[in-house]
């Protein structure tokens, strides 16, 4: 048994994800790798770390890219799915709040959806902090504060149309188990003033921050993206050592 209950659970559900999430990605990282690599640029012989990698899909990516990528994953399932299918990068077993590097390392450390598995957050912040190379950028791809207020999400009229987001309880951080496919993980709200407020404080600088919308074109093509524009899902944030 993993002691750490967040790990047992991501343990747990490891062959549920790993189905679910397939080397294509699901549809809200098929929604947001566009949008992560545009905000990392490019990346031809850039050190990465890629904070609580999964089964590897974005590790690889950036190996494709040209990147010295390395994946760190603390369930073992989801690592040794991870070094079974390879492809570039180097993975290791390790936690986000110890990371087994030395410091200023890294140029990018990333955290895709990473931050809201993590209770406390701020050491693993303060960690990122600790092996990027001074000028080294983390980037952080966290779902919005209003997405992960709530556990009962949509209201619906007569129809059965989605047209309201319910936020409960925004600033208190709190637990929230996610359930979907098979998988059952804690997810962790904050406020976004708690996580701008821990990154400055840690001595990062925010160099670029943007809630992802759905472009026209996007729109045109799936107008299931259109719940984005009633409530954000996700934000991209990029900060520097």
């Amino acid at each position: 048994m993993i002691e750490n209950e967040d790990i047992q659970l991501w343990e747990e559900s490891a062959s549920a994800w790993i189905s679910h999430l397939t080397s294509r990605g699901d549809q809200s990282r098929r929604f947001l790798d566009p949008r992560v690599h545009a905000a990392l640029g490019d990346v031809t012989g850039k050190k990465i770390l890629d904070i609580g990698c999964g089964e590897g899909r974005f590790s690889r990516q950036l190996a494709e890219r040209g990147a010295e990528a390395t994946g760190l994953e603390p369930a073992p399932k989801l690592l040794a799915k991870a070094q079974e299918l390879g492809g570039g990068p180097t993975f290791i077993h390790g936690n986000a709040e110890t990371l087994p590097f030395p410091d200023n390392t890294f140029d990018f450390a990333i955290f895709y959806l990473v931050l809201i598995d993590i209770e406390p957050f701020e050491p693993a912040v303060e960690e990122a902090f600790r092996v990027l190379k001074p000028g080294g950028k983390c980037l952080i791809v966290n779902c919005t504060g209003m997405n992960t207020a709530t556990n009962r999400m949509w209201e619906r009229n007569e129809q059965g149309e989605r047209t309201a987001w319910i936020v409960e309880h925004y600033g208190s951080r709190q637990r929230v188990i996610a359930e979907w496919n098979g998988i059952r993980v804690n997810n962790y709200h904050r406020p976004l003033s708690t996580y701008f407020t821990h990154h400055l404080d840690a001595g990062f600088n925010l160099k670029f921050f943007q809630e992802q919308l759905p472009t026209p074109e996007e729109l045109e093509t799936n107008p299931e993206l259109e719940i984005h524009l009633i409530c954000p899902y996700f934000n991209i944030q990029v900060w520097e050592k």
